[in-house]
């Protein structure tokens, strides 16, 4: 049986951005690998074909009581089919909710995390919420944040977000071994020295071969993730609409959100922000 290595955010803090360079690092090919072949090295845990069997009624309309009861069961499922590591995304929150534990730790064999600047990602959010900014500032705060509708996508059950404080705290709070932290900001302003970190956790050897990292890293562009998707071969669009890779900058809040606005997201969570250099 294999186990989990769990790659973990909040919604919009760039979780499909590592992903892909994750893949396109794995595959070592030289074109960038098809997002329609993405699940061959990243699964995705939320996905519906986990669940099935575990519970009564339609599989498509669970509600979050009943996704929370056999969350466990369905991960250890998921390992069941492997024999090696391997790499699952999911936006759950560490928690336990309706009593049960929303990650198997005795199935995980580690996580990645990435958090992004909530002020910064309120606005993606937002955008892919198909919310007003002052809405998502609420969600990001509300414990009992599940996304999306557990229709959208279709195929997937609902993931419990939680706030984005209690969510970051709970996948970092606890020193381990096992755990790699990535900030987005970092992937934006060092690239190199970031990503190559990440592929160190993996256990590549990119000092003997530094051009698999830079293939890697140019293949999950944010240009190369734009062209893919205007080409229509990216998957993962909000139901509301708009681009899924908008702008990948970070400080568009100085543009976007008013004094009142940052005020209120500050105020909410300070100590996250203050921990990974965002006060």
């Amino acid at each position: 049986m294999g186990r989990i290595l769990w790659l973990a955010s909040y919604p919009k803090a760039g979780n499909t951005w590592v992903r892909t360079f994750m893949v396109n690092l794995a595959a070592n090919r030289p074109e960038p690998v098809p997002f329609e072949e993405h699940p061959r090295f990243c699964n995705e845990e939320p996905h519906l074909r986990w669940y099935r069997d575990l519970v009564e009624g339609d599989v498509n309309d669970l509600s979050m009581r009943t996704v929370a009861r056999v969350r466990a069961q369905a991960q250890a499922r998921m390992a069941a089919t492997f024999k090696d590591n391997f790499l699952v995304k999911t936006h759950c929150a560490n928690h336990r909710m309706h009593g049960c534990a929303q990650i198997n730790k005795e199935v995980t064999s580690g996580a990645i995390y990435v958090v992004r600047n909530p002020l910064d990602l309120v606005i993606s959010y937002a955008h892919h919420m198909g919310q007003t900014i002052d809405q998502a500032i609420n969600n990001i705060a509300n414990t009992r944040n599940v996304g999306l509708d557990r229709r959208d996508p279709p195929g997937q059950v609902p993931e419990l977000l939680s706030d984005w404080s209690s969510h970051v705290k709970s996948w970092t709070a606890a020193a381990d071994r096992r755990l790699h932290v990535l900030r987005y900001e970092d992937l934006i302003d060092a690239p190199e020295a970031t990503f190559g970190e990440l592929a160190r956790f993996l256990g590549f050897d990119i000092d003997k071969t530094p051009e698999r990292l830079a293939r890697a890293i140019a293949f999950s562009s944010f240009d190369v993730l734009r062209q893919s998707e205007a080409a229509g071969e990216f998957r993962e669009q909000s139901p509301h609409g708009g681009n899924f890779f908008r702008e990948g900058r970070k400080e568009q809040w100085r543009e976007v959100l008013s004094r009142e606005q940052v005020r209120r997201i500050t105020a909410r969570h300070r100590e996250q922000m203050e921990r990974f250099g965002y006060g």
